[in-house]
């Protein structure tokens, strides 16, 4: 076509072939609806708004029709069909607990992580935050088979998938997305001179004022850099310095006796001649600890008048039954048999000794960081970590001696009495240390369960055996003789039970709400009393099968039977019912079962030294 050719198609000569030809590069994201051609319910509304605005509105629009004057918004009417749905719908459930709905502090926590089923046919989010998880339309040029034409129309979208991930997928519609750049490779996004030449004209008269301000950013940039890097110098040193290596000779073994595991509180008194003596000395730690002697018995009268009695209760320390006579263990041995629990002095203070289950540990660099985040958690309830003794084929974590044992020691001992002062503490306490972990850079728990809520010598929870995931993943399965198979899984989320891959695979929202699954347990044994599942009378190893196998065969999950707690607060029933649901996403948030469990400490004055040790 000459220069002097008239103009056919528009200002800038060009025909539809290459205008088809252009719009090869074009891509367009909107956050318009979804089309309405995959869900019958988004074209039947459409239907019947474009039916209904041709109403005559008389007054103001008694000379015409509304159709004639405005064009329908479907964005705003998408987003009024939802909004409406998604409130009907955070209503309904606080309605089912019976939850104030003219509260607006209470009825906020309904809003929060939710899904909204679209009436366009598509499933949106809502955020712990309260924000909706956005998504987008994709637009591109195309001839539709469906409308028989070429023109813009929407062929996929990019959303995100669920709240459990972060990352946003692409949904082909019935037409779906397939794009066929020009010289078959995507454009830049930017023009080698830019859009206006910018990139490759002469420089401005501003020259000098530029090269000020660059060399100010410069020199801006490089103080930022060099803090960065000092930190992480400091940071690296730090992971490869072997900080938190305890040589095993620095450790000084004890025996120890967990006394309230061992006996009841009647049967020490017995050894101490009245229940007062027996009281006093349980009163700093429910630990009875001694050094060894060099032919292996004891090493003073006390040990003599406590553990050679006529009494029934035998008391064991980490190596079997102490006896009075005999060549000792040497020092490998000691370390060797110790089981899954030791007690010993370092640096002056008492500590406990936590076995993993490896024969070495390659120190990586993901393992020295899990090390360094569990060094730099540091809270009134969790447990305080000392450092790890690594001496193949011995592993431990050093922790510091939590000197009233665990809260299952005191649940079993039927001879200590519980009131709900004890109760509405320990629970208070739980749920400050899974807080706390869940907002630190640990994230979550993962093994949360009576055994390892410690108690210390405030009568303070303290939440251990956390972190080291990467460390534990390859951890072998040995357990103790006397425990049965499956006990320790009682406590775990069914989720949980059937990632065969291990903690180390699963992102910290999924353990989240397994720790909220395991609190229902936990606080289901320290209402009822009757250990994690009641009087349930299958072995534990069948316990976790039928918990494992969910909902799959259509049954109801098994759970533990809810009339154990049927003396307990109400608050307490429905939070423990609530807690424990199969999908993980139904159950509550731990700011949702701090708020609803509120009143148990209300008013309540904690006199723990006067009535814990009240021997009925």
């Amino acid at each position: 076509m000459s220069p002097m050719t008239l103009i056919t198609i528009n200002d800038y000569n060009l025909t539809d072939n290459d205008l088809h030809e252009v719009y090869k590069n074009v891509l367009i994201l909107s956050d318009g609806p979804p089309p309405a051609e995959p869900n019958s319910t988004w074209q039947a509304i459409q239907t019947e708004v474009v039916t209904k605005k041709a109403r005559k509105l008389c007054p103001p629009f008694c000379n015409t029709t509304v159709a004639e004057k405005i064009q329908p918004r479907w964005d705003r009417i998408k987003l009024l069909f939802d909004g409406l749905q998604y409130l009907a719908d955070a209503t309904n459930d606080a309605l089912k607990i019976g939850a104030n709905i003219y509260q607006s502090s209470v009825f906020y926590e309904y809003l929060l992580s939710r899904q909204i089923e679209s009436v366009s046919g598509v499933t949106e989010y809502v955020d712990g935050y309260g924000a909706i998880v956005g998504s987008m339309q994709i637009y591109y040029h195309f001839t539709s088979s469906a409308h028989n034409a070429y023109s813009l129309f929407p062929c996929a979208r990019l959303g995100q998938a669920s709240l459990l991930t972060s990352q946003w997928i692409l949904t082909d519609y019935s037409e779906g997305l397939s794009i066929d750049f020009v010289n078959k490779s995507a454009p830049k996004d930017t023009p080698d001179c830019g859009f206006y030449g910018e990139k490759c004209g002469p420089p401005g008269n501003n020259t000098f004022i530029i090269v000020i301000s660059v060399g100010v950013a410069v020199l801006i940039g490089l103080a930022i850099a060099a803090a960065f890097l000092y930190k992480r110098y400091r940071y690296e040193r730090k992971l490869h310095s072997l900080f938190f290596m305890i040589d095993r000779n620095q450790i000084i073994l004890k025996k120890h006796t967990n006394l309230m595991s061992t006996q009841s509180l009647r049967s020490l008194a017995s050894f101490h001649g009245s229940a007062v003596a027996a009281s006093q000395t349980l009163r700093d730690s429910h630990f009875f600890i001694e050094d060894f002697a060099a032919n292996g018995g004891p090493t003073s009268s006390q040990a003599s008048s406590i553990f050679h009695t006529g009494s029934t209760a035998r008391a064991t320390g980490p190596f079997g039954q102490m006896s009075g006579f005999g060549g000792g263990p040497s020092e490998d041995d000691k370390w060797h048999q110790l089981a899954d629990f030791g007690v010993g002095l370092f640096e002056g203070r008492t500590v406990a000794l936590k076995r993993i289950y490896r024969t070495d540990v390659e120190l990586t660099r993901s393992v020295r960081m899990e090390i360094a985040k569990l060094q730099e958690s540091v809270n009134s309830n969790v447990i305080e970590f000392v450092g790890m003794m690594i001496h193949s084929p011995d592993v431990f974590v050093v922790y510091e001696l939590a000197q009233r044992g665990s809260l299952k020691d005191i649940l079993d001992n039927d001879d200590m009495p519980l009131d709900d002062v004890f109760r509405s503490q320990m629970t208070k306490d739980i749920l400050a240390g899974l807080e706390y972990l869940h907002s630190s850079p640990i994230g979550c728990h993962g093994r949360l369960k009576s055994t390892n809520c410690l108690i210390d010598g405030r009568w303070m929870i303290r939440l251990s055996s956390f972190g080291l995931r990467e460390m534990r993943s390859e951890e072998m399965s040995e357990r103790e003789e006397d425990v049965q198979e499956g006990k320790e899984e009682l406590w775990t989320a069914p989720e949980l039970l059937r990632w065969s891959t291990g903690l180390n695979e699963c992102g910290h929202l999924l353990i989240q709400k397994a720790d909220v699954y395991s609190l229902a347990i936990v606080l289901y044994e320290l209402f009822g009393r009757l250990g994690p599942w009641g009087d349930e009378p299958m072995e534990p190893r069948e316990i976790v099968s039928m918990v494992k196998r969910g909902t799959a065969s259509g049954k109801k999950a098994f759970r533990p039977d809810m009339a154990v707690l049927k003396d307990s607060p109400v608050i307490v029933q429905h939070t423990v019912a609530a807690a424990w649901t199969e999908e993980p996403l139904d159950r509550p948030s731990l700011f949702q079962i701090k708020r609803k469990l509120r009143p148990l400490t209300v008013g309540l004055k904690f006199e723990f030294g006067s009535k814990l040790f009240e021997i009925r």
